[in-house]
């Protein structure tokens, strides 16, 4: 640890690492998952609820698949995407502060401002591919689109984990005092804002765009 500095990035992760490997030990592993594949990734389970209290454990993915009764792409999205399981649970690969439990929410509802990014993981859970879009993993992989569509929407496809990713179309407005350049509010997207000037008198306000 003294090769890190205090609070730095490897500091940290190193620090997790230690976490992770200390309850490793101590895990009693059962033999019938031995031989499945991804025994090696620890499964942290947190109650959001309850910040201060230790996570439940898993050995395996597999054991943590067999015990929350959930799918290995529902998983993978719970991690990626930081969405709350059910009641509050919250799962990852490595040990978290409670100041990172905020960070996840619940899933989204169905938006049409909102675009997927296909994110791919390989049996052996590595990165192999972040698309754009449906339509461009259904080029890459030479598929109809509907046939795109449903394999992202069960989670897998041929030997792939696909995790459908959420990314928002819209642009925040901040409005400013054009005289003291103080924040007057913020607006969620250029429709609310159009909403917002139109049910209010026009001021001397500096209208931008947040990217």
């Amino acid at each position: 640890m003294f090769l890190f500095e205090q609070d730095s990035f490897g500091f940290n992760r190193f620090q997790k690492f230690l976490t992770a490997y200390t309850i490793a030990k101590e895990l009693k592993s059962d033999p019938k998952f031995l031989q499945e594949k991804h025994f090696s990734n620890l499964v942290f389970v947190y109650n959001k609820r309850f910040p201060e209290k230790d996570p439940i454990v898993y050995s395996s993915i597999n054991k943590a698949l067999k015990s929350l009764l959930i799918s290995h792409s529902t998983l993978m999205d719970c991690v990626i995407n930081q969405y709350i399981l059910r009641d509050n649970l919250v799962l990852s690969f490595e040990p978290l502060t409670q100041e990172s439990l905020v960070l996840f929410t619940n899933k989204p509802i169905a938006d049409n401002q909102l675009r997927k990014e296909v994110i791919v993981f390989n049996e052996e859970n590595e990165l192999a591919y972040v698309f754009k879009s449906g339509r461009e993993m259904a080029r890459h992989f030479k598929i109809d689109g509907k046939v795109a569509r449903a394999a992202i929407l069960e989670g897998t496809y041929q030997n792939f984990t696909l995790i459908a990713k959420a990314i928002s179309n819209r642009q925040e407005v901040l409005v400013l005092s054009s005289e003291t350049f103080e924040l007057v509010t913020e607006l969620k997207s250029i429709t609310v804002a159009m909403k917002y000037f139109s049910d209010t008198f026009l001021y001397p306000w500096g209208v931008f765009l947040r990217n």
